[in-house]
């Protein structure tokens, strides 16, 4: 644990390693001729966007970044916390960094440029505080092995009468898992 904020610095600090995505090979293949009609139904009801939901990608997760900073997070560390308030003063990056479309650096890189602008003090630190959490809590997930369950949820789910670890002597103070 040592050092771990230094070398969190460091990482974020350091420059994005550029990416060109059309070098990649193409994942999605053409489906075969006879099964070209089957898709376009399900496909449909994709395509149109529900207001209510976020666009997805790299453009609309830049956006919503750009958005936080220069607009709504004003009152983050105020309204983190509150249901109303959440809605409109949250970053709403947890989708764009959990499928890849935005960098948890990129994000870092980026309020570190609207720091230096000046103004939301508290705010914004409350924001860096957030990454910095995200990060350590990731990590002590990878470190520390026996913060996961010792039974699959797979096998919880097929065995009858099964339960859920909860204490250090197996049968005590364990949880049915509830179906």
């Amino acid at each position: 644990r040592r050092g771990w904020n230094g070398a969190w610095q460091r990482v974020m600090s350091d420059a994005e390693i550029p990416l060109d995505l059309n070098t990649l090979p193409r994942l999605c293949q053409p489906l075969p001729a006879a099964m070209e009609g089957a898709r376009s139904d399900r496909i449909e009801g994709w395509v149109r966007h529900n207001a209510a939901f976020q666009h997805g990608g790299a453009v609309a997760g830049n956006e919503v970044l750009q958005s936080f900073l220069e607009v709504r997070g004003h009152g983050y560390q105020r309204h983190i916390s509150k249901p109303a308030g959440s809605r409109v003063h949250c970053s709403r990056l947890s989708p764009y960094l959990a499928w890849g479309n935005l960098s948890l650096r990129q994000a870092y890189r980026a309020l570190k440029k609207r720091q230096d602008q000046g103004g939301w003090t508290r705010a914004l630190a409350a924001f860096e505080s957030r990454l910095h959490w995200h990060c350590h809590f990731i990590q002590n997930l990878r470190w520390n092995v026996e913060w996961n369950l010792k039974i699959s949820t797979a096998d919880i789910w097929r065995t009858p009468g099964a339960m859920i670890p909860t204490g250090s002597t197996p049968g005590v103070r364990d949880a049915p898992a509830i179906r």
